[in-house]
């Protein structure tokens, strides 16, 4: 009797196991903590760091394995070899991995809705950015930044957002691309996207327009593509990079806002102790600049502000030169024992 009641109870069991969808586990012993009468299908997705060879913060295509796993920068092996899997499967496995499984199921599906369930931070805007870069659209990455109420981004992620749109503009060498991104990055965009830099593409670019302008400004050296931007402030910018680049003053005095920074930027580049006073507020810092430049410290001196720039150019020059005693041309005592101490 015994005999017909446990046969009886392993026919139901077995009819109940056809039933049950089988889940994914890590090892054998994990198949306990889902169904005891049932088997399940394993499969090692219980990922371990790989670092890539250089050591650089990796891309996903710069990973091994048959899913290309780049979590937290760092490659990431799993073998899904006999695996299927999909967001209901994910959602039966063991909690421990649901999120590298949902990872791999946005991966092999392309979508970046799947993303959206990861509830780890770093793993979703990872996942975001592989998922952008192999449809290359930028729209999901823009669900890797936070604006506040003015726009700015906020997010502790942000290089994960310009890495995403650099990485989409290099690929597809589309300026098109930076037309959405936050201006800030639209020249970095801009140089992943164009091989030969190209202002007729900047009236495309609606409100990144102007730093297209900048951009393609300053890799020409041409000052007259400046008088293209709209925005006044962006336009005399534009004309400060380009005349400390080619180290010409004339027209500073022109650029109101930026007068200062382009006497500065030149004076700096030029090692021109004469053009720094007319730098305004920013003329100790221009003396430190060339006193350190130059390895002079008679031109450090010069500066004002024995607690600031003065101090700070001493310092600097006693470290490269690793001669301690010029820390004593320092007055103040609390950083003439800094500028000691930076040298032992």
């Amino acid at each position: 009797m015994k005999k017909v009641f446990f046969l009886l109870f392993l026919v139901v069991a077995l009819a109940a196991c056809s039933q049950v969808n089988r889940t994914i586990c890590s090892k054998d012993s994990d198949c306990t903590l889902h169904y005891s009468s049932c088997s399940c299908e394993v499969t090692n997705i219980n990922v371990a760091p790989m670092k890539i060879k250089d050591g650089r913060t990796c891309e996903f295509n710069q990973c091994e394995g048959a899913v290309p796993l780049c979590i937290n920068g760092v490659c990431q092996r799993s073998d899904l070899a006999n695996a299927t899997l999909s967001v209901e499967r994910c959602n039966g496995i063991n909690i421990n991995f649901v999120n590298k499984c949902l990872f791999i199921v946005a991966y092999t599906e392309k979508n970046g809705y799947v993303c959206m369930m990861i509830n780890s931070s770093s793993y979703k805007d990872d996942c975001w950015r592989m998922v952008g870069e192999l449809t290359n659209d930028t729209k999901i990455c823009d669900q890797l930044i936070n604006p506040d109420q003015n726009g700015r981004i906020i997010s502790m992620h942000q290089d994960r957002y310009v890495g995403c749109y650099y990485r989409i503009a290099n690929m597809t060498k589309d300026p098109l691309v930076c037309k959405n991104i936050d201006a800030v990055f639209t020249g970095k965009c801009l140089a992943n996207a164009m091989e030969t830099p190209d202002e007729t593409v900047c009236p495309k670019l609606g409100n990144n327009s102007d730093q297209c302008y900048i951009y393609v400004a300053e890799q020409k050296n041409d000052i007259k593509l400046c008088e293209f931007i709209a925005y006044e402030r962006e336009k005399n910018r534009c004309k400060s990079i380009i005349m400390t680049k080619i180290g010409n003053p004339e027209g500073c005095n022109n650029l109101d806002a930026y007068k200062e920074s382009c006497y500065l930027g030149i004076a700096s580049s030029t090692n021109n102790v004469s053009l720094c006073k007319f730098s305004g507020i920013l003329q100790n810092q221009c003396y430190s600049a060339i006193g350190i430049s130059t390895l002079n410290i008679s031109i450090c001196e010069m500066a004002t502000d024995e607690d600031g720039y003065r101090g700070a150019c001493i310092t600097q020059i006693a470290v490269k030169t690793k001669n301690v005693s010029i820390c004593n041309r320092i007055i103040s005592p609390g950083l003439r024992l800094n500028c000691e101490q930076s040298i032992q």
